[in-house]
């Protein structure tokens, strides 16, 4: 068997790191999430729809119930019995553009349109 140099070593390590990225990026960006923008339901992935009533749409579920949202997002209750899923945030680095981070609907703030 025939030893190995250095360089195509370190070329050979080079291509699997690219390629784990790349697969890592693949697999952790292709699943829309609460707060999403989305043109049709079929944007926000499985038990998500698109409320398109909302800036560049939203990705949200309705109705929900308290400690009843995917991760990273809070149910909200609007009144009426309207209560959606929205984006949980600590402040207005956690919203997408044109969103900002309501504080004073309910005990947990979310990403919404003031």
């Amino acid at each position: 068997m025939q030893a190995m140099t250095r360089t195509t070593f370190s070329r050979r390590i080079a291509a699997c790191c690219a390629l784990v990225t790349a697969l890592v990026l693949l697999v952790g960006g292709c699943s829309p999430t609460v707060g999403d923008s989305c043109a049709k339901n079929t944007d926000c992935g499985r038990g998500l729809v698109c409320d398109l009533s909302m800036p560049s749409g939203y990705c949200t579920l309705t109705p929900c119930q308290p400690n009843g949202c995917p991760d990273e997002s809070v149910c909200v209750d609007f009144g009426n019995r309207q209560t959606w899923c929205m984006r949980w945030c600590d402040d207005d680095g956690h919203c997408r553009d044109g969103y900002k981070c309501i504080h004073d609907k309910g005990p947990t703030p979310f990403c919404g349109v003031p």
